[in-house]
């Protein structure tokens, strides 16, 4: 009889969000992507939020108007990270 001991996973996914910055002020319409990397969970689960509203990675935000950008993302193991980013269409 063989067995294995398996360390659990605590390392919470890596959260990459490009086309925006926190505090960036920009003239011109942003488009946002965003993702999530794992350590252990090759396909964490990665959402986000708008303002309040639910957001789609790769869409465009172009109306003038003060943004929060908040990028959740979880693994298998329940692990959570999240990344809040202000910015400003002007």
């Amino acid at each position: 009889i063989g067995f294995e001991i398996v360390e659990p996973d605590i390392t919470a996914p890596e959260i990459t969000v490009e086309g925006v910055t926190d505090g960036q002020q920009s003239s011109e319409a942003l488009t946002i992507t965003y993702s999530a990397t794992d350590d252990t969970d090759p396909d964490p689960s990665v959402s986000a939020t708008l303002s309040g509203e639910t957001f789609a990675s790769g869409s465009e935000v172009g109306e003038i108007d003060q943004y929060e950008l908040v990028v959740t993302a979880e693994d298998a193991s329940g692990n959570q990270s999240e990344v809040i980013i202000g910015f400003k269409i002007v």
